[in-house]
């Protein structure tokens, strides 16, 4: 008897860890879940999934041309100006998400109201751009951010002497 009993208490104390192991588990599913979703959504609440289009009604060629173009447009400004600013900050991480939130918003609606080749290119532009910024953010932004600092450091002789700047 003694026996049985030794093997139904090893049953049940098996039985207990893998029920509080199963519990432990949905635990921490439902934390990291939480904050996941709940975090974000507190801290940067307009970084969700963009809204449908308002109107899937199909669209002229002439709107779908302009509004295409728009996009290029401020895609290739957006590059530009990323790449012209003098320090990292101005090349936030967090801006840059926001532009790309919003021009993806743009872009699905016109995605929804026009029938144009040109649709998958700019995307595929979109992303390129996208990779490229954090690509530049890791590697040459860095350099341009030293070379900055250099510039704007004074030429030394040394022992604290400034150099005479060459005359023109």
């Amino acid at each position: 008897m003694s026996l049985a009993r030794s093997g139904e208490e090893e049953a049940g104390r098996w039985g207990r860890r893998i029920a509080a192991a199963i519990y432990w588990v949905g635990i921490a599913y439902i934390v990291v879940v939480g904050f996941r979703s709940i975090i974000p959504a507190v801290f940067w609440p307009g970084s969700g999934d963009p809204s449908p289009p308002t109107s899937t009604a199909p669209a002229s060629a002439e709107w779908c041309r302009y509004e295409l173009e728009q996009l290029k447009t401020t895609l290739v400004d957006r590059a530009v100006a990323h790449i012209r600013a003098e320090d990292s900050r101005t090349r936030a991480e967090a801006d840059r998400r926001t532009f790309f939130s919003a021009w993806d918003r743009r872009w699905g609606i016109a995605g929804a109201r026009c029938d144009s080749p040109a649709l998958g290119t700019l995307e595929r532009l979109r992303y390129q751009i996208e990779t490229t910024l954090y690509r530049f953010d890791r590697q040459e932004g860095a350099l341009l951010e030293r070379l900055h600092a250099q510039l704007d450091a004074p030429q030394t002789l040394g022992h604290g002497q400034l150099r005479k700047p060459d005359a023109p």
